[in-house]
């Protein structure tokens, strides 16, 4: 792989045999994610040079690095999770000015991103995180509202249905029972004898139950 890539790093090569060769390892982990690891180790640097290029006449050839590299973080998620240019490589890939053109390139490298920063910085608060510390309050929220989306995408809604004079008890009955991987971003919708949810509602619930947690021992 490293001679291969080797060779279409060489300047006389054209951008349609470097964009080939690139496809063509795409294709070979896609049947055998076991060779991510001896991939990356031998060709990181080479990768990462095409899939950070600038040069608008080889978008083509960084597109099809980028999507190598997605392919890759699928096995290699925590070690290139520690890679600062791979991140920025993705990053720059997702949006702005240097956004890829291709729409579905541009769908795997920021899904790749953010899978790569939960990887990495799990317990890191959204607004102390590299891709957006620089970001305003607003933009960070707008962010986080997509990533709740796409997460969301294909899931049911979870239901809870609550009585006011056992609201507390309902609640953590009913909640114990989820899967906790299905409230990752979940859309809660709230039965209530009392009236119907408009979100009023919800946020009278929550705020009992949350009130409910200081008597449990």
């Amino acid at each position: 792989a490293r001679a291969v890539l080797l060779a279409c790093a060489d300047p006389s090569e054209t951008d349609r045999l470097r964009r080939q060769a690139l496809v063509v390892f795409t294709r070979i982990l896609k049947a055998n994610l076991e060779l991510a690891e001896p991939m990356w180790s031998e060709t990181a640097t080479l990768i990462l040079s095409m899939a950070a290029s600038t040069d608008v006449s080889a978008s083509d050839v960084r597109c099809a690095a980028l999507l190598l590299m997605c392919k890759l973080a699928e096995r290699l998620s925590v070690r290139m999770a520690s890679d600062d240019l791979a991140l920025e490589a993705l990053a720059a890939a997702s949006e702005g000015e240097r956004a890829v053109l291709s729409s579905e390139a541009q769908r795997s490298c920021s899904a790749t991103l953010e899978a790569l920063e939960a990887a990495s910085s799990s317990s890191v608060p959204l607004r102390l995180r590299p891709r957006y510390v620089k970001l305003s309050l607003r933009g960070r929220l707008r962010k986080l509202r997509a990533r709740w989306t796409a997460q969301r995408s294909g899931r049911p809604d979870l239901r809870l249905s609550v009585r006011a004079d056992t609201l507390f008890d309902d609640i953590l009955s009913q909640a114990s029972r989820w899967d906790p991987a299905s409230l990752q971003a979940a859309r809660v919708r709230i039965a209530f004898d009392h009236g119907v949810d408009a979100g009023g509602l919800s946020r009278h619930i929550f705020t009992q139950f949350g009130a409910g947690l200081e008597s449990v021992r």
